[in-house]
């Protein structure tokens, strides 16, 4: 089962902002960020006809906007040792409904799960819980949840499977392996091959994590992707990644190439200062 297509279409709320955090390979020897340029903080994505909008608050971001989506709120928190780490994401005015995506913290601050509420299904969920090994997310496991019918009782939950993860010395994705829920075998892996360049969507791709098909953030660009069902190449979910990159070095246009041929792609609009 491939558990990103069975969640509600509210996780497409998502896309266009996902969008941003593809890998890479680099067309320009020049990708990384150059010291002492300018500083380039995303603001428009384009792709395939759909248009997402990201502004910024004390350089944090607060909003993005999709065409046929609606808004996303994201909050902060203000005070203790959590002040500054992202709280929620609230999502309305979409034709795909309402949610709020939550993140959830111990008390060392570390991140360990997020929950996916989606509205038009009456207050049910998606929990992310997460595993570390090593400092890194090792696995993540989900779960849905709906609310009891009946007063007094604890709420519905059913198993989604979890995703294991394992690392390249420098703390890139090198392997994302999806079980079902009580399966000892994989229902597909997807492994990751990358350039040396930074990556500058890293800390969005931060914001993505615990949702069906979003890593941890890789510090590298994804050169290619190759997903597999036991031993056979999925063609349509096997891709390379093209950049191109500006004057100070941030990627303006992805390329994306399925193994089937087909292209998508997206362009980024920067604010630079």
């Amino acid at each position: 089962m491939n558990v990103t297509m069975k969640l509600p279409k509210v996780l497409s709320l998502l896309f266009a902002f996902s969008l941003l955090v593809l890998g890479s390979c680099s067309e320009d020897d020049e990708s990384t960020p150059v010291p002492g340029q300018q500083t380039c903080r995303p603001v428009k994505v384009t792709s395939e006809g759909l248009v997402s909008n990201i502004t910024y608050t004390n350089d944090k971001i607060t909003n993005f906007s999709t065409e046929g989506y609606g808004n996303a709120t994201v909050s902060y928190h203000s005070a203790g040792n959590l002040a500054g780490k992202v709280a929620s994401m609230a999502f309305s005015g979409g034709e795909q409904g309402k949610g709020t995506l939550e993140y959830e913290y111990d008390d060392q601050g570390l991140l360990i799960g997020t929950f996916l509420t989606i509205l038009d299904l009456g207050g049910a969920g998606q929990v992310a819980e997460f595993t570390y090994t090593n400092g890194r997310i090792s696995k993540i496991t989900r779960t849905m949840v709906f609310p009891s019918e009946d007063e007094g009782e604890g709420p519905f939950m059913i198993s989604m499977g979890y995703t294991t993860y394992t690392y390249d010395s420098q703390g890139n994705v090198l392997k994302a392996t999806d079980y079902d829920a009580d399966s000892e075998t994989p229902d597909h892996t997807i492994e990751y091959t990358y350039d040396t360049k930074s990556n500058p969507s890293a800390g969005i791709e931060a914001f993505m994590v615990g949702l069906p098909g979003m890593n941890p953030a890789s510090g590298n660009n994804i050169l290619t992707a190759i997903y597999k069902e036991g031993n056979t190449v999925d063609k349509d979910n096997s891709y390379s990644n093209a950049y191109v990159f500006n004057s100070s070095g941030y990627a303006t246009k992805i390329t994306s190439t399925t193994q089937n041929g087909e292209v998508t792609v997206t362009n980024i609009d920067y604010s630079c200062n």
